[in-house]
């Protein structure tokens, strides 16, 4: 796929041990989302994606539909014997089956411990990223201006969010629940 080999990351769903919906990556750390479409003939879309769609994605901020359909392009791939001998042909996205993807409002959830650990790791990475920055939370939708700019309180250490607000806020409190830092609210609370 644009001349490039791919390579699995995680697997986020599969079946009897078969990845159905998972995460690829190219040598330079390009993402790519894969979904089996046909399990015995090993046939799969594949869309490349950017880092900020696999955090919605993985935070169950974007339906997964939505993910593969608001790209241009995609792969269809039918897996051969050997990586060499796989069929890879590029269409343009209005060329996609919409009976193949997952269903219209259907939002991935993290069910698996390894899976939880996955997302905390990418996160951290995401958020040290050059894509991630305080002056680019906005126009990202994250981080301390939140989604539609609703203010979010994230742990200075690993970037979680506290949920200090909107319909789950609950009470500020002393240390963060995933890595135990100390928190200091004395900014906010004038």
């Amino acid at each position: 796929m644009d001349n490039k080999n791919i390579y699995l990351d995680h697997i986020l769903v599969d079946y009897e041990y078969v990845p159905i919906f998972f995460l690829c990556k190219d040598d330079e750390c390009q993402y790519y989302l894969a979904l089996c479409t046909d399990i015995e003939n090993g046939e799969y879309i594949v869309v490349k994606i950017s880092l900020l769609n696999v955090y919605n994605l993985l935070h169950g901020n974007i339906a997964m539909r939505d993910v593969i359909l608001n790209q241009k392009i995609f792969w269809k791939v039918v897996s051969g014997d050997e990586i060499k001998n796989d069929i890879v042909n590029e269409y343009p996205i209005d060329y996609i089956n919409h009976q193949d993807l997952p269903e219209k409002d259907a939002k991935f959830k993290i069910l698996q411990k390894h899976i939880k650990e996955y997302v905390q790791k990418f996160d951290k990475e995401f958020f040290a990223s050059e894509q991630y920055d305080k002056e680019k939370s906005i126009k990202l939708n994250l981080g301390y201006y939140g989604i539609d700019g609703v203010p979010y309180d994230l742990c200075p250490n690993c970037k979680t969010n506290l949920c200090t607000t909107e319909m789950l806020a609950r009470k500020k409190m002393k240390y963060c629940q995933e890595c135990c830092q100390k928190l200091d609210w004395s900014e906010n609370d004038e």
